[in-house]
């Protein structure tokens, strides 16, 4: 009878308390507000549907969530074929709620040569790390 009590001390009781501790968690965690992702928190300032090769690519990003008063920006472009042509990472960008674009100190800018057709992904991510916004546009190079 004392192994018995042994197994369920050591094996059933500790799965039993990481389900419950687990949930608990997750129940905190799905009442905070702004929470997961957020389509159409950002959106992309300034960028055409078709350009002249060679392009300069000049973008900002316009943020409408207070979740993102201040967060990390990153902006990358690819090819048709999913190559990265050009990135930027702009870290700690800190804002004015309405009406305020990112990156601070002016836009994201990019030259590109190659005819073709592109894509530009900015992703805002909050300064807690908790919530992401993410705006993706196709545009095409003559």
């Amino acid at each position: 009878m004392a192994s018995r009590a042994a197994v369920t001390l050591v094996f059933v009781l500790p799965a039993i308390a990481s389900v419950a501790l687990g949930g608990a968690v997750m129940a905190q965690m799905l009442q905070e507000p702004g929470r997961g992702g957020g389509a159409g928190h950002v959106s992309l300032v300034g960028l055409e549907g078709s350009y002249a090769a060679p392009a300069a690519l000049s973008v900002s990003v316009s943020v409408g969530h207070d979740a993102f008063d201040c967060g990390d920006l990153d902006i990358v472009v690819r090819d048709a074929g999913g190559q990265t042509v050009g990135q930027g990472g702009f870290f700690g960008q800190c804002f004015a709620l309405e009406g305020t674009e990112v990156p601070v100190g002016g836009p994201f800018t990019l030259g590109i040569e190659a005819p073709g057709e592109y894509e530009i992904t900015a992703t805002m991510t909050d300064a807690q790390k908790r919530s992401r916004a993410t705006a993706t546009e196709a545009f095409t190079v003559n």
